[in-house]
């Protein structure tokens, strides 16, 4: 059954390729009564510009749990009709930023490590958590590998869809980017995990353009190892829907300190 709810959006990945909706992203927040949520699909550079949202603002849409939660057991996926989409309450995604009012709202469901969000996946299927590293050893990339036929298709535009040819190619980033760090928790091993952050994309694309192929990525780094880890930083966690492996899908990075007059050097959206 469809019902309209209100989402508090604070993970943007970066736009994955899709064989059945051409290219989505994956959008998780929090509903008002203060549990997580999936959003699928996400075709976001489809959406009109009155629809297309930031993240840490509060919005409202049509929403039904997803099938996926059968197979999977991924339980904070729903299904959205994405032109129901509404934006209801931007103030927190304004300048200065409000880190104390997003701190109310976020950090109340934090987790304790990745090794407690396996065990509450195994559990109710848990699928979305917050977590705060406890050591952070290094931002790193990895060859991508070569794209699947209707991949390198779809990324070329020349791919005909069920809604016709595809004209808006996505740009391919050749390689993963992530982070090698260790959990609040006697358990951890530590972890290698990939970061999906649409603002890491967006970064690595500027820094591209703007230093070139050979420079940019350790322009990246130096924003994401040495400044990011700086602050008081949080990891966005998830599984992906086909092998339930968890990843990082997004960073939280309040100052340490709280001061509504600091802004971030990485709020594109």
């Amino acid at each position: 059954m469809w019902k309209k709810v209100k989402v508090f959006v604070t993970v943007k990945a970066y736009p994955n390729l899709s064989e059945k909706y051409e290219e989505t992203v994956c959008v998780a927040g929090i509903t008002e009564e203060g549990n997580w949520i999936r959003m699928y699909p996400v075709p976001f550079r489809k959406l009109p510009s009155h629809k297309q949202f930031k993240r840490y603002i509060w919005i409202e849409v049509e929403a039904q749990k997803s099938k996926e939660h059968e197979k999977y057991q991924r339980k904070e996926s729903h299904k959205i009709k994405p032109e129901t989409i509404e934006i209801v309450d931007d103030s927190l995604a304004k300048n200065p930023i409000d880190w104390d009012g997003r701190n109310k709202i976020i950090l109340p469901l934090l987790n304790k490590s990745v090794e407690e969000l396996i065990e509450r996946s195994e559990e109710d299927g848990t699928s979305l958590g917050l977590i705060k590293p406890n050591r952070i050893f290094d931002f790193y990339k990895k060859d991508r590998g070569t794209c699947r036929d209707w991949e390198r298709e779809l990324i070329t535009g020349r791919q005909t869809t069920l809604c016709g040819d595809y004209k808006s190619p996505l740009e391919y980033i050749p390689y993963w980017m992530g982070y090698h760090f260790r959990c609040c928790d006697d358990r951890c091993k530590d972890h290698n995990m990939m970061c999906e952050d649409w603002e890491l994309g967006e970064l690595w694309r500027k820094m591209r353009d703007k230093y070139g192929l050979d420079n940019c990525f350790a322009k990246v780094k130096q924003k994401y190892l040495d400044e990011l880890t700086k602050r008081d930083i949080y990891f966005y966690m998830g599984t992906e829907s086909k092998w339930n492996n968890w990843l990082l899908i997004g960073i939280y990075y309040p100052p340490k300190k709280i001061k509504n007059k600091n802004t971030s050097l990485f709020d594109f959206f």
